[in-house]
């Protein structure tokens, strides 16, 4: 069993759970898109400053698979970053390697940012829910190994993850 240990003012959301991650059923359909453990070192809250438009997801560990949290198209995807991350951007993109998936039945866009650039997924392809799209890295401009998992509508506007069934 996995144990989270807190230092500073910084709080922790952890599952502590083994095996497959919980598979919340939120508005219908959201599967869990990590691993287990795992940490939000991040919620959807301001930060440093700005908005931060989705959740961090840590704790699963260098290279760990990241799955699609729904069935639908693979809209856009980025795999041009180094997987080094740092406070600078790297190579221009804020959110490193990124995957872009937009689900019709619900009406959302998926956004999986900072991860590996082995990309396992490329634009207009149809993706399944739990497939593996990439994997945990910390590309663009990343402080640690972690998956950035925003959702948006089509005007883009975001939603806080936690809130529409991921727990």
């Amino acid at each position: 069993r996995y144990k989270v240990i807190i230092r500073g003012t910084k709080k922790y959301q952890s599952w502590g759970g083994g095996g497959t991650p919980p598979q919340p059923v939120g508005r219908g359909d959201l599967l869990w898109p990590t691993n287990v453990p795992y940490v939000i070192t991040t919620h959807y809250e301001y930060r440093w400053g700005s908005f931060h438009k989705g959740i961090d997801i840590s704790g699963t560990g260098w290279y760990s698979p990241i799955y699609s949290a729904t069935d639908g198209v693979v809209v856009a995807v980025n795999k041009s970053c180094a997987n080094k991350g740092g406070m600078k951007d790297h190579c221009g993109a804020r959110m490193g390697n990124y995957v872009k998936i937009y689900s019709g039945k619900l009406g959302y866009t998926f956004v999986y940012g900072h991860v590996a650039s082995s990309v396992k997924v490329s634009v207009g392809q149809q993706v399944s829910q739990g497939q593996v799209i990439a994997s945990m890295a910390m590309s663009g401009q990343s402080t640690g190994v972690h998956l950035h998992f925003q959702i948006e509508d089509q005007s883009g506007q975001t939603y806080n993850p936690c809130k529409m069934g991921l727990r």
